[in-house]
């Protein structure tokens, strides 16, 4: 049974600040149970540990950059990853101090958001729909992207976690009833997620 708990405020948003220029553009989970991370639409990423309202960390990228996707916690990896600029993918540890020393990879399309689970691979989902594990863009990270939706299309999204038997390892990604499907799994875990599109 669940049971309620009193509120309280993690942290304060100013008032009238949203979109691009201000205000909150992500709250992801962290790399503790009692961690979260905070990604403002302005420069800033910071980890708060949730159990005592206390940042842990802070990071922000330079004058002139604006964020633009909400940060995530790797746990593959133990790094941070980061979209600048629509196209910059920035990846960092938490005893990383500057991002401007940390690991830089321009891409040759626009990203629309990171995605991340515990013990799964990270992916990337790009504007014009298609998808691509952290690590392929890694290796590579001026390849060719191609279009799977029209401009006209907008990705809305809905992430839907199941377990699975063993016997199915892989990735799979395809469009079917109007929605790009993509899935992923490992041994034990299947992620399935949706963009629904209109």
């Amino acid at each position: 049974m669940a049971t309620f708990c009193e509120g309280f405020t993690l942290f304060a948003l100013p008032s009238g600040q949203c979109g691009e220029t201000g205000g909150l553009l992500g709250i992801e989970p962290g790399p503790e149970d009692d961690s979260v991370i905070v990604t403002d639409s302005g420069r800033t990423v910071t980890v708060y540990k949730v159990s005592d309202q206390k940042p842990l960390g802070s990071w922000t990228v330079k004058q002139g950059q604006v964020v633009t996707s909400p940060a995530v916690y790797n746990s593959k990896t133990g790094e941070y990853v980061l979209v600048y600029d629509h196209k910059v993918l920035r990846l960092w540890k938490d005893e990383d101090a500057n991002l401007e020393k940390t690991f830089k990879a321009t891409l040759s399309a626009e990203v629309y958001r990171i995605h991340t689970l515990p013990n799964t691979e990270t992916v990337v989902l790009f504007r014009r729909g298609a998808v691509r594990p952290l690590d392929v863009l890694l290796e590579a990270p001026q390849q060719e992207i191609k279009n799977v939706i029209s401009e006209e299309e907008v990705i809305r999204l809905k992430v839907v976690p199941s377990f699975r038997m063993p016997e199915i390892e892989g990735m799979e990604e395809g469009v079917r009833d109007g929605c790009l499907h993509r899935r992923q799994s490992t041994a034990s875990f299947l992620c399935h997620f949706i963009f629904l599109m209109s």
